[in-house]
């Protein structure tokens, strides 16, 4: 389950962050980043960094479970549980890849 896991969080970080960023850019020029560009210190660029640390640490997680540094609660492991977690993966997806298509041109990422 936890290879599910990864591969569906590095999925939607692709799409949310990647795929997004290449069509703003595409359509507008911009690839809509704004926490890059703020200055040193302000709370955009905190709130970036911040937002930086979580995508590690959410990635890291399983990851040290795949190498055997941490455990896992194996209460969660169950086939009912993986059914109900990829059926909310995949109506999550749908619903940000709309979401960011609704915005249009205004979409940016770290505002």
């Amino acid at each position: 389950m936890v290879e599910v896991a990864l591969v569906g969080w590095l999925f939607f970080l692709a799409v949310g962050a990647g795929w997004r960023s290449w069509l703003q850019w595409r359509r507008t020029g911009d690839h809509g980043f704004r926490a890059l560009a703020a200055p040193l210190g302000s709370p955009e660029q905190l709130a970036g960094a911040a937002l930086l640390v979580g995508a590690l640490v959410s990635v890291a997680a399983p990851v040290l479970v795949l190498v055997g540094a941490i455990g896992t609660w194996h209460a969660l492991e169950s086939p009912a549980l993986a059914t109900v977690g990829l059926a909310l993966f995949v109506i999550g997806m749908g619903v940000t890849a709309r979401a960011q298509l609704d915005m249009g041109a205004s979409w940016r990422i770290g505002v």
